[in-house]
């Protein structure tokens, strides 16, 4: 279901092999999960996001960030994290879509529409992913082209081939094409 409006959130900012990871959290559910290069262009990323919104430092975002970060650091680790997914209903079904595929695995924006019982939704499973706000957990990273090319990554190609390769690394099972 899409998320509403969100009026305040608190925050919590941490390092992971990756660089900077800002979390938002608003009532216990993880609204945001960005990775960057800095605290401050997290923070600019946040408000660009959520324009309206008071933010504040609170022990259940900085739990949910060590939460998050052993997860980011160990993708095959459970992680039950309630998250607020901000999009329509069909960038919700395709998160939710995202999440069952399984670490070393991917699938292309073709076959992710196709699954969506939506062929013709091709571009609009792509845009589905650029709109992704919580990285990794929504593993937008694991979507490729048809041709085998990486495709693109809101957090950028280098992270999207970082990603992958640990996952890959990972995975006993190399039945990714990336993978193998």
């Amino acid at each position: 279901m899409p998320g509403s409006f969100i009026s305040g959130m608190e925050i919590a900012f941490g390092l992971s092999s990756y660089g900077v990871v800002a979390v938002a959290v608003n009532k216990g559910e993880l609204c945001a999960l960005l990775l960057g290069d800095s605290r401050a262009e997290l923070l600019d990323d946040l408000l660009h996001m959520f324009p309206n919104i008071t933010m504040s430092h609170d022990k259940t975002a900085s739990h949910m960030l060590s939460n998050v970060l052993q997860s980011i650091e160990s993708p095959k680790r459970s992680l039950d994290v309630p998250l607020h997914m901000l999009g329509t209903e069909f960038q919700c079904q395709v998160w939710r879509y995202l999440q069952t595929i399984p670490v070393g695995e991917t699938r292309t924006y073709a076959e992710v529409a196709e699954d969506l019982g939506r062929p013709e939704a091709v571009r609009a499973v792509a845009n589905a992913c650029g709109a992704n706000k919580i990285a990794v957990l929504i593993p937008c990273h694991r979507v490729v082209r048809s041709d085998g090319g990486l495709g693109g990554y809101r957090w950028g190609m280098s992270l999207k081939e970082s990603l992958l390769a640990r996952e890959c690394e990972l995975t006993s099972e190399r039945r990714s094409r990336i993978c193998g």
